[in-house]
């Protein structure tokens, strides 16, 4: 009986994390290389690891986000490095940040993750 008090007292706490404290999926080769705002155009560049169907950009003006992401375009693929290459432009007056999201068969992945966004 003492045993199952010690498991369970060890699985109960690790049962009860909050799932959005969690950090969220990234991988170093996905990333935004270029991006800026010109007026009220946002634009930019990202690169990921090959298989990400695709690549969408969530931003917001200070700490209101825009519900609709920006679909980034699949451009050129480089196949010795394994990369490819995204590119995105829309407007989005007063943008001040914003995030990646790529999807993959394993799931989503994000840049530059965990929670922290591209300052604008």
């Amino acid at each position: 009986m003492k045993f199952f008090s010690l498991c369970t007292a060890a699985i109960v706490p690790l049962t009860l994390v909050n799932a959005a404290l969690l950090p969220r999926q990234t991988n170093p080769k996905f990333r935004a290389t270029q991006y800026s705002i010109n007026g009220t155009t946002i634009s930019g560049e990202i690169e990921t690891p090959e298989g990400p169907d695709s690549v969408q950009i969530f931003w917001a003006a200070g700490d209101k986000w825009n519900p609709t992401p920006i679909e980034a375009r699949r451009g050129w693929f480089s196949k010795g490095m394994h990369i490819v290459y995204w590119s995105f432009q829309a407007e989005a007056p007063g943008a001040t940040q914003f995030y990646a999201k790529a999807h993959e068969r394993d799931g989503d992945i994000f840049a530059p993750g965990n929670f922290v966004n591209y300052q604008l």
